[in-house]
């Protein structure tokens, strides 16, 4: 719904509609009465002013009441009639726009001084439809930036004489806009949409005395030579192109005025970064009502409104606490909120979304208005691990005890057995397993029974490469887990033959009968040998041994 001012539709058939952008960047309206009338002027409507009749030697002005701060940006826009005269010596003299301290203009009879001639400190911008050459103003009309109430553009023009065009003095209504920023201090003039003056610099301290607040108003004149001219201030439209906005609890947000403005007027000002910037930044915690007005170089001006409303979040989200899961399961994770955009942190889009996996997973929810997060970590709880032998040899005829371990859990073994450690004397397969709050795993165990801790060592052997007892050493057996150490002595006592760490089980590394690389002598010999059992024993064996052929 579109809002006005009430200021504005109260008094608006009834005010003058001159655009200042103050300090707090709102509209002035200058309403009837506001305007100092002299001289010839006269008011001839509600927005209108005639400065001078359609006769010679006439001079008049219109001057505001109040004062403007030159500290603040101002635009002001109107329209101007120079008259219908142009020969030579039938149309003058033109209108100017001033900037003073004082509003009191004595009576020149000087057609040329446009009304304002004597009048200092001021800051004049000139339409000037008459060319008096003692002023060296060119043929054409023409815009010119005049200081010290004096027409002269030999010594007082700051910046023109620029041409008008060829003739302005055409009955119409031509478009003026002035404009101000103080911020960058840069005074434009437009005549009928186009830039035709232009001055960057300070106005207060070179133009007006060092005093920052002036009166302004518009001046004309007319001698021998005359027209009716006239000054009729802007007023404005209502459009309708901003549109309302809507946000959660509070927002920052950035406006766009669109294009074509010269200045920009935002309200409240309070909210705004710059209400005067085409594009502010406003903050709003709570729902307002913003005004924009607008006037374009050609000085058309609009009035716009929209309203930003704020509202309550209410997006119905809340993932819970943190989860833990099992190994091997899932959880579904669902907003509340439905109808509304979804973004996981894992991509999807739905309204819910089932996880397996430990991670933090966020959502972030958008119901077309309102934006809210929420997020969950979830952590996996592993199926307890079992640490145990997967097949294990023990010795026969005596207890043995297998060993298994858990990181997490109980464990208990098939026969009813809870703990670590079984006791066992038979071969087989037994089953451990470990229980914690997400299941139970099982383990086997193969067992083997081995002859532990037995040996035998022959006290004779012939090796003529038969196949047969042709080696001397121990006999294979699985009570030897190693043979460290096989020595050979003849029965002087010399080493003749030595092996180290070989397996009962691999005849081929123990004595064959020779002696560096001949067949020794049949005989009796002397054996040392260290054995290492299954039954963790270390045994030294001494003996003879006797060679046959």
């Amino acid at each position: 719904m579109k809002l006005t001012k009430d200021t504005f539709q109260k008094n608006r058939l009834l005010s003058i509609r001159v655009f200042l952008l103050l300090a707090f960047v709102s509209l002035w309206s200058v309403g009837r009465g506001q305007m100092k009338v002299s001289g010839s002027a006269s008011q001839i409507s509600e927005t209108c002013y005639e400065l001078t009749p359609d006769a010679k030697n006439q001079e008049g002005n219109i001057f505001s009441r109040q004062k403007i701060d030159l500290k603040q940006d101002f635009t002001i826009a109107v329209t101007m009639n120079f008259g219908r005269q142009n020969a030579t010596t039938s149309g003058a003299d033109g209108i100017a726009f001033i900037l003073a301290t004082d509003t009191t203009i004595a009576v020149s009879g000087l057609g040329g001084g446009l009304g304002y001639v004597g009048v200092s400190p001021s800051l004049v911008v000139e339409f000037d439809t008459y060319q008096n050459d003692p002023f060296g103003d060119p043929a054409e009309d023409h815009v010119a930036l005049i200081r010290n109430g004096s027409p002269d553009h030999n010594t007082n023009t700051i910046s023109g004489p620029f041409p008008l065009g060829s003739n302005i003095e055409d009955s119409r209504d031509h478009d003026v806009v002035i404009s101000w920023k103080a911020d960058i201090q840069e005074f434009t003039v437009y005549f009928d949409c186009i830039k035709v003056l232009g001055y960057v610099g300070p106005i207060t301290g070179p133009f007006l005395g060092g005093s920052s607040t002036a009166f302004w108003g518009f001046t004309a004149s007319t001698g021998s030579a005359y027209n009716r001219q006239t000054v009729c201030f802007k007023t404005a439209s209502q459009v309708d192109v901003l549109k309302d906005l809507t946000y959660c609890d509070s927002a920052t947000v950035k406006l766009d005025g669109g294009p074509g403005g010269l200045s920009y007027t935002w309200s409240p000002a309070a909210v705004f970064n710059d209400p005067q910037s085409p594009k502010p930044t406003i903050h709003i915690d709570k729902t307002t009502t913003i005004f924009l007005e607008k006037t374009s170089t050609c000085g058309s001006i609009t009035e716009d409104s929209f309203n930003i409303y704020i509202v309550p979040n209410t997006i119905n989200l809340d993932l819970g606490p943190d989860q833990s899961i099992c190994e091997g399961s899932s959880i579904p994770l669902t907003v509340g909120q439905s109808g509304a955009q979804y973004t996981w942190s894992t991509g999807d889009t739905t309204q819910s979304i089932t996880v397996g996996e430990a991670g933090v997973y966020s959502v972030e929810v958008n119901d077309g208005h309102c934006i809210k997060q929420d997020q969950i970590a979830i952590s996996v709880n592993p199926l307890p691990l079992i640490l145990a032998p997967a097949d294990t040899t023990v010795c026969q005829d005596s207890p043995a005890i297998l060993s298994a371990y858990s990181n997490d859990g109980e464990l208990e073994w098939e026969n009813g057995t809870k703990g670590n450690k079984l006791t066992i004397n038979e071969e087989g397969i037994y089953t451990v397993t470990a229980t914690n709050s997400c299941g139970q795993v099982a383990q086997d165990i193969l067992v083997h029974l081995k002859n532990c801790g037995n040996y035998f060592i022959p006290n004779v052997f012939s090796p003529n490469y038969d196949g047969i007892n042709d080696y001397f050493g121990p006999a294979p057996s699985e009570g030897i887990e190693s043979i460290h150490r096989l020595a050979i002595f003849n029965r002087w006592g010399a080493l003749i033959f030595e092996a180290r760490d070989i397996s009962s089980f691999d005849e081929t590394k123990m004595w064959n009968g020779t002696f560096k690389g001949k067949e020794a002598n049949p005989g009796v010999y002397v054996y040392l040998i260290e054995l290492k059992l299954t039954d963790e024993r270390n045994l030294i064996l001494k003996g003879n041994v006797t060679l046959i052929k």
